[in-house]
């Protein structure tokens, strides 16, 4: 599913000209979003932005934590990926902010407050398309995006490409191995309204999160003159050192 590697090994050089990232979230409520592909999560906006990336300001747009990953991290896919989306205040490119999950135990308050919303949704939206308000305690993203540093890239998308960083794996969340297995429950239960078989299930849930993401990727799609090979996989056998840094579309009529 994912052939974008986030690894020390792949960095092409240190950023320190650009790659500014700061910000001052404000606390927000919290409404819940079961897709059947991940949680959706409302965030207030702010009087002020809470955001500036490289010179420009933007605004939370959307929060969303899914048990898949668009990426493999030191070449090993995560249990999830919470992602922040932001939209500019005066034109630009949008702008995201990924951090992985693994599975393990840990009192730090991002793990604290991703275990509340996905325990809260399981119990009050567990079904796809449920929807639920959630109390969640210090819901504010300064208590989930680490002040750590993270790999920065554009990423290559249908909307017209995503200024995009990722925190590596030493800086992922932590949750411990029953709200993942709640995580992807919460997947599943789309499933059974299909009326897919229950010993399959497994498999199925996260096989539907590997085509999602394969189809809405431009990097995972497949390459139209060859649909054996992804459009990563033909870049990589013109040049390995070649990176996709952004694209444009074209359409007829």
């Amino acid at each position: 599913m994912a052939d974008f590697n986030i690894s020390q090994d792949n960095v092409s050089g240190e950023c320190n000209l650009k790659c500014s990232y700061s910000f001052q979230y404000s606390n927000s409520t919290c409404v819940a979003n079961n897709t059947g592909n991940a949680i959706i999560l409302s965030y207030d906006e702010s009087n002020v932005p809470p955001v500036t990336y490289n010179g420009n300001k933007y605004k939370v747009s959307g929060v969303s934590i899914s048990a898949s990953s668009y990426f493999l991290f030191n070449g090993k896919q995560p249990k999830g990926t919470i992602n922040i989306t932001h939209t500019p205040i005066v034109g630009g490119t949008r702008f995201s902010v990924m951090i992985p999950i693994v599975s393990g135990n840990s009192s730090m308050p991002s793990s604290n407050i991703l275990t509340n919303i996905i325990n809260e949704t399981a119990n009050l939206a567990p079904k796809s398309g449920n929807k639920s308000v959630i109390s969640v305690e210090n819901y504010n993203l300064n208590n989930i995006v680490p002040k750590k540093p993270f790999y920065s890239f554009n990423w290559p998308d249908p909307g017209g490409g995503t200024e995009t960083i990722v925190y590596g794996i030493e800086n992922a969340i932590t949750i411990d191995a029953d709200t993942i297995a709640k995580e992807i429950e919460i997947a599943k239960d789309l499933l059974r309204q299909e009326g897919k078989p229950e010993a399959m299930l497994d498999n199925i849930a996260k096989g539907k999160l590997a085509r999602f993401f394969k189809d809405n990727t431009l990097v995972n799609q497949d390459y139209i003159k060859d649909n054996k090979m992804s459009v990563a996989a033909y870049v990589k056998s013109l040049d390995k050192d070649l990176i996709v840094t952004g694209f444009k579309r074209a359409a007829l009529g």
